[in-house]
């Protein structure tokens, strides 16, 4: 017995799985952390020096130069770049994604005690780069008409913004931004109708994408990962990406429908077993491509980790539900069988009514001063 032909005859059974896969998914979203950025470990140390009121000749000469030279004895080092300033030296140690920067650490800040810089100038300072080190400050605005409002924030507020010293760049969020998910999914439905001519079998395909979105988050809670722009961007991915599995079931359920004059139920089994092979190989070759990406092989991934873990929890859980749910909510939207099983299951037909006088009346009911003649 096939998957689908398990869907079909058992869908309370079925049902009661979904939902609890459902309360799973929810529950996983609201213990998550949301950040902009994901979290990464860049294998990137600075060291910083003040050097008041010195000229950036006099820093890069007398500062610079001298940190430059202690550091350049620290082994597996990428790259080191350097900047003189006036009163301030930076310079950059960029390391490969296996090295353990913390050791590193430890080496740097040993080779900087044998330095010898002029006595005005403050200690050199190590510090570890990350995407959250950056100094950030986020400002929301709320109102009607959210054409209207981004284009007043992006030509009016956002030039104000700039013009404050120490800012570096102002980006904006919100607004008819937010809405590409549900743009994406859109017009995926839209594709559906045109490819199945019908608005009924367009969201049965579509039912996979908000289950997958609940595989998505799962995978995201299951390996710590917080919710981020990234992973936002997978799950516009995984919209793209689903569907395709339950397009292939329902698409070869209607060919046999029409040219082999199946039954609903008897197409769906067949096509459940004739399509379960590239359904599982186009799904297992996405996911073992993604796999390097989510484990983090191959260095300078980290920020598409979660990208990866969505499309990977997604695809997982949107193909097992095509195959067990699809083929019961198809049954669900086809009128055809929705009318046999209304055949099967509807009440025996009434006996006809009959008129009193045309019933025959046996003896016990006629009166006893008719019964001599009869």
């Amino acid at each position: 017995m096939n998957l689908s032909s398990f869907s079909v005859k058992r869908p309370v059974g079925l049902c009661m799985c979904v939902l609890s896969l459902i309360v799973f998914g929810i529950s996983s979203v609201f213990s998550m952390k949301m950040e902009s950025t994901p979290e990464m470990n860049m294998p990137v140390l600075m060291v910083r020096t003040s050097y008041s009121d010195a000229s950036p000749e006099e820093v890069d000469q007398l500062v610079t130069d001298v940190i430059e030279s202690a550091l350049s004895q620290i082994s597996d080092v990428d790259s080191m770049t350097s900047r003189s300033s006036e009163g301030s030296s930076m310079t950059m140690l960029e390391f490969d994604y296996s090295v353990d920067t913390s050791e590193k650490r430890e080496d740097i800040e040993e080779a900087l005690q044998r330095v010898r810089l002029p006595d005005s100038a403050d200690d050199p300072v190590v510090m570890e780069m990350s995407m959250d080190s950056s100094t950030i400050m986020e400002l929301s605005i709320q109102g009607e008409g959210s054409d209207k409002l981004m284009s007043y924030i992006d030509e009016t507020i956002v030039p104000e913004l700039e013009k404050i010293n120490g800012v570096a760049s102002v980006e904006t969020m919100g607004g008819s931004r937010k809405y590409a998910l549900a743009t994406s999914i859109f017009l995926v439905f839209v594709v559906m109708a045109f490819q199945f001519e019908s608005c009924r079998f367009s969201l049965v395909v579509m039912l996979s994408v908000p289950f997958s979105m609940t595989g998505a988050f799962l995978a995201l809670s299951v390996t710590g990962m917080s919710i981020s722009m990234t992973s936002l961007i997978g799950l516009i991915m995984l919209v793209g990406i689903v569907v395709n599995n339950a397009i292939v079931l329902i698409d070869y359920t209607s060919y046999l429908r029409k040219t082999q004059g199946m039954s609903p139920m008897d197409a769906l089994i067949a096509s459940g077993k004739s399509r379960l092979r590239p359904i599982l190989m186009t799904t297992l070759t996405t996911i073992l491509s993604l796999i390097p990406m989510a484990a983090g092989i191959g260095g300078k991934v980290e920020m598409m980790q979660s990208m990866a873990v969505v499309v990977i929890g997604g695809l997982s859980i949107s193909t097992l539900l095509t195959l067990i749910l699809v083929p019961t909510v198809y049954l669900i939207f086809d009128k055809q069988d929705r009318n046999r099983r209304k055949m099967e299951k509807g009440k025996n037909p009434r006996p006809p009514k009959h008129n009193r006088r045309d019933q025959a009346l046996s003896l016990e009911q006629v009166p006893h001063e008719f019964q001599d003649n009869l």
